[in-house]
C-alpha cells in the first residue's frame, strides 16, 4: 500500500506493509535512517549529479583521485573545511551545504 505524506514542500510516497489507513513517518523508515547516516556523503553526490559531472570529471577538477569521491559520497572518509572549499567551488554551490546542509 503506499501512502503520501507532505514534508515540508515535498510529498513522499511510503510502503507501508500494514494495509491500516495511518500514514507512516517517513523518519521511520529503514531508508531515512540510512540516508541520514550519511547526510554529507549524500549532498555531495547530490550536487556533483546537479552539476552533472562524473565522480572521475570531479576528481579531476579538484585534483584528487576519483576514488576519493567515492569514499567521500559513501561516507568511507570525511572531507577537511579546505576540501569542502574546493568541492564548493567547482560545484558551484554554498561551501555550508556540502559541510552538513542542515
Amino acid at each position: 500500500m503506499i501512502r503520501a505524506q507532505q514534508i515540508e514542500k515535498h510529498t513522499a510516497a511510503v510502503l507501508s506493509e500494514d494495509p491500516v489507513d495511518d500514514l507512516v513517518s517517513i523518519e521511520s523508515t529503514d531508508y531515512w535512517k540510512t540516508m541520514e547516516q550519511n547526510r554529507v556523503g549524500n549532498l555531495l553526490a547530490g550536487a556533483r549529479l546537479k552539476a552533472g559531472l562524473t565522480q572521475a570529471q570531479l576528481a579531476r577538477e579538484v585534483g584528487i583521485r576519483q576514488n576519493m569521491i567515492s569514499d567521500y559520497e559513501h561516507g568511507r572518509r570525511t572531507y577537511s573545511d579546505a576540501m569542502a572549499k574546493r568541492l564548493s567551488t567547482v560545484l558551484k554551490v554554498r561551501e555550508e551545504h556540502l559541510k552538513y546542509g542542515n
